[in-house]
């Protein structure tokens, strides 16, 4: 999971035109991703192995989270056959911004990426290991 969101803030930070419309099915999925960005294909996407010899430290500012104590008037939490998913629907929405963010980011849904069994862990990879 952790490697998700960093893939995501990676992608918002230093390519933010190209982390729209995309998803995992139909004509926006992983084998379209290419079309429309050449810089989301082959081992440029996801699931990644984050080798940490070529792991560049840099220090940003502290981000900044607003709204997350607030009173969220919807939330859900669905099934959906193939992961978890929570959706917030109505309420002030949790804002992060700061750090490396350009702009605010709105929290809207979350879902989670895991292995086809308890054995295989996540997608993703870290010095080779799930």
């Amino acid at each position: 999971m952790l490697v998700k969101i960093l893939v995501a803030l990676i992608c918002f930070i230093y390519f933010p035109g190209y982390c729209q419309d995309f998803g995992y099915d139909g004509n926006i999925g992983p084998n379209h991703w290419s079309e429309k960005y050449s810089k989301c294909v082959g081992k440029h996407q996801s699931p990644i192995d984050i080798e940490e010899d070529n792991v560049k430290i840099i220090k940003f500012p502290p981000l900044k989270f607003d709204h997350f104590n607030s009173n969220l008037k919807e939330v859900k939490i669905l099934n959906n056959g193939h992961t978890v998913v929570l959706s917030i629907s109505k309420g002030k929405l949790p804002v992060i911004n700061g750090g490396p963010l350009r702009e605010n980011y709105k929290f809207t849904q979350l879902h989670f990426h895991w292995g086809v069994n308890d054995t295989e862990g996540s997608e993703s990879l870290i010095n080779n290991h799930r």
